[in-house]
């Protein structure tokens, strides 16, 4: 290795600062959201669940990551949970844990998570206006099977 290389470790520190950075604040309120709605169709109940499907996998993602920058502040003994998120991060891997509560991929981490940015994305746009119903919706960026959408979509025509 060169001078100046980063270590596995500054490395998994790095990574896990810029994840936290671009997901720590993020999380929808699916209560408020339920509560401006004066009628709740099929296609809000999609909407909903993906926003509680996304708010478990942000919850998990800002969990383990705040835990293992103070394993690397040493407030934390590092587990095996720990040691193991910090190897994914240095691999660019998308941690187990995270992969249960996400989508099915092949995806690197890096491209995982501009794939999640979109999918929030997608979400906060419909956040911002939850009586409209989109004309076009990435379904493709969704949790929910293809058989909730249709069924969303027949009732909607």
């Amino acid at each position: 290795g060169g001078e100046g290389a980063l270590s596995p470790d500054e490395v998994s520190a790095q990574i896990s600062s810029e994840i936290l950075d671009k997901f720590g604040e993020k999380m929808f309120d699916t209560e408020d959201i339920q509560r401006s709605l004066e009628e709740v169709g099929p296609f809000h109940n999609v909407f909903l669940q993906e926003m509680a499907v996304m708010n478990r996998l942000l919850t998990e993602i800002v969990r383990s990551l705040k835990e293992l920058q103070l394993g690397f502040a040493g407030e934390l003994t590092m587990s095996d949970a720990m040691d193991q998120l910090k190897s994914f991060l240095f691999l660019e891997k998308i941690p187990v844990y995270w992969a249960k509560l996400s989508w099915p991929t092949r995806r690197s981490l890096p491209s995982w998570t501009l794939d999640f940015m979109s999918r929030l994305i997608q979400l906060e746009k419909w956040q911002d206006n939850p009586t409209d119903i989109p004309k076009v919706s990435e379904m493709f960026l969704n949790f929910v099977s293809s058989r909730m959408w249709f069924y969303c979509f027949i009732d909607v025509l």
